[in-house]
């Protein structure tokens, strides 16, 4: 394979996986989906996110800014999952 840019290898791989997958399995459905690294990373604070359920990381130093303890230190190197429906009574 001369010339082979990324989206030859998706391609390749993508059909040797429908190809070789179980039939009594799930079927594949193809193209995969895709994310760039930095969206990744931004969105999930990981690599390797895992997409199934809505986990993507939010800040909430706005949220917890009265929250009594002035800086706390577990909130500057954790991220947070704050779920939209979640509010913070103070």
């Amino acid at each position: 394979m001369s010339f082979v840019e990324m989206k030859d290898i998706q391609d390749l791989i993508e059909g040797l996986l429908v190809y070789s997958w179980p039939e009594d399995r799930t079927a594949l459905t193809v193209p995969f989906k895709r994310m760039r690294y930095h969206d990744a990373i931004r969105l999930y604070g990981s690599d390797k996110p895992d997409t199934r359920f809505d986990m993507q990381v939010r800040k909430i130093e706005s949220k917890t800014a009265y929250c009594g303890v002035p800086d706390p230190p577990c909130l500057s190197k954790m991220p947070f999952i704050l779920p939209d429906a979640l509010e913070i009574v103070v």
